[in-house]
């Protein structure tokens, strides 16, 4: 007897390099949570230093979200940790300025609860549902299946530098990697293979630099983190620590 058509739901997970499982994803919730980080507007208190703390993890989070909404729909999963982590750098850095005395405690919490809100709703769209539907219309019913899509690799890595306070930032190998004077934030394409390093010049009266973004606190750049389509990484120097 012909038996009747069996629907079976079946949640993708991609494995990644080294057999690292991503994030089952939405696409719509993260291209949502992009335009709630490029929109969002600091908290009406604090000093310069502390908008720019702010402006430049909401920046940063956003353009990484969009990276990761394009993952999505291409391979439904995403890379959100670049994201997670513009966010709780800015989070630490407004901590250590509320230790210092320079912020007022008031004026710290409400951007800490700005931030742990727009993490959170990243967490919710990087763990939306995606579902595919098999159907078996023979006898014995067919054994469903699931599709691993394989992205493919990076053979050069688009590197954003932002200077920040630093008075110049530069590479190790030497030219890969120049900014300084009227370069503030600038894009440059580094082979994806072998290993690179930013190297900072603190500014007049600091004693070194720290980087963050996607790369290591010594200008390390984890070239192997760039992934398809957009194979992209981000970098920030700042002075005085």
């Amino acid at each position: 007897m012909r038996l009747a058509a069996i629907f079976v739901a079946i949640v993708l997970i991609p494995i990644g390099p080294e057999g690292m499982a991503l994030a089952v994803c939405s696409p719509s919730g993260l291209d949502a949570v992009r335009a709630e980080l490029q929109g969002a507007a600091a908290p009406d208190c604090g000093t310069k230093t502390l908008r720019r703390v702010f402006k430049r993890a909401r920046r940063r989070a956003a353009t990484a979200t969009a990276h990761a909404g394009l993952q999505c729909a291409l391979a439904g999963a995403a890379r959100t940790a670049r994201a997670h982590r513009a966010l709780m750098k800015a989070l630490a850095q407004i901590g250590r300025l509320n230790a210092d005395g320079k912020v007022p405690p008031e004026c710290a919490v409400a951007y800490e609860t700005l931030l742990e809100r727009l993490d959170a709703d990243l967490t919710a769209a990087e763990n939306g549902t995606v579902t595919t539907t098999t159907t078996t219309t023979t006898s014995p019913p067919g054994v469903p299946t699931t599709t691993t899509t394989t992205l493919p690799a990076c053979t050069m890595v688009s590197l954003e530098v932002d200077r920040g306070d630093c008075t110049s930032v530069a590479s190790t190998p030497a030219g890969l990697v120049e900014c300084s004077g009227a370069c503030d934030v600038k894009t440059f394409a580094v082979p994806a293979f072998g290993s690179l390093q930013l190297a900072g010049t603190p500014a007049p009266g600091d004693t070194g630099v720290l980087f963050g973004g996607d790369c290591d606190g010594d200008g390390t750049v984890p070239l192997g983190d760039a992934t398809f389509p957009n194979c992209s990484l981000s970098c920030d120097c700042s002075s005085g620590f």
